[in-house]
């Protein structure tokens, strides 16, 4: 077996430790925890091993040592890992705001930043330019820094995952008179009317590009609920082959 058949044999083997825990959670170490948020934390481990054996071997091996096929099974279980690892964040994310004690770490956080983070976070693993529109002062919000840079996320990993591999992603902020303004759109096949309604629908899934992960279906969801919390707004605007532009709006801080 050459060395990338043994790393893909090591990704299933360990996929299927974390299949195997997902059937038989160990609940009695977590039992203050919901089953769902155990779950998150079981499977998550495993996912990032995949993920950083895969990185690994990517920057130890000469590309004249793979022929394109390895390369792209390399790339393949790379990429679906670290969509993988993204799900079973968002469950952790969802446990926490949904807990009876939840309460966001409000600070003043950098738009703008956090903007910048997460695209070069994705730009890792994506096959689609992420174009971030970055320009001006730090936009300044009172926010919770990992529930926005979560939400950020989802919204820029689903434009990305269902856009066309022609277009890009374009990521854009700017102040608004008593708000900031983010705009994450695509020039990708957009969506119907019914199907934008539906997009906030918990473990509402659609078929993503070939090759990759569908998710959990809770993305948008989550990130509605993230924004919902920080006082402001979000809305999908998507015409049918015409790609997909989301809107989130915050209150503005004068940090």
């Amino acid at each position: 077996m050459d060395v990338v058949g043994a790393v893909i044999a090591g990704a299933a083997l360990i996929g299927g430790v974390a299949v195997g825990r997902l059937w038989k959670p160990r609940r009695h170490l977590h039992p203050e925890l919901p089953e769902h948020q155990v779950l998150a934390h079981e499977i998550r481990t495993p996912l990032s091993l995949v993920e950083g054996a895969t990185e690994l071997l990517a920057e130890t091996l000469d590309t004249e040592q793979l022929t394109p096929q390895q390369r792209k099974l390399l790339d393949t279980i790379r990429t679906n890992s670290v969509r993988a690892i993204g799900v079973a964040a968002t469950f952790l994310v969802s446990a926490r705001m949904h807990s009876d004690d939840f309460r966001p770490d409000l600070q003043p956080c950098d738009v703008r930043l956090l903007l910048r983070e997460t695209a070069q976070e994705l730009r890792e693993t994506s096959a689609i330019p992420i174009v971030v529109d970055d320009q001006g002062d730090p936009l300044h919000v009172h926010a919770d820094p990992v529930l926005l840079r979560h939400a950020f996320w989802n919204v820029i990993n689903n434009a990305a995952r269902y856009a066309a591999e022609t277009s890009d992603i374009r990521v854009h902020a700017r102040a608004g008179e008593n708000n900031v303004v983010i705009t994450v759109a695509d020039l990708g096949p957009g969506m119907s009317r019914q199907r934008c309604r539906s997009v906030f629908v918990p473990f509402e899934q659609y078929e993503p590009r070939a090759g990759l992960l569908s998710g959990a279906g809770l993305g948008m969801s989550i990130t509605r609920d993230i924004v919902n919390v920080h006082g402001g707004r979000l809305l999908v605007d998507s015409i049918a082959h015409h790609g997909t532009s989301v809107l989130l709006t915050l209150p503005r801080s004068r940090a």
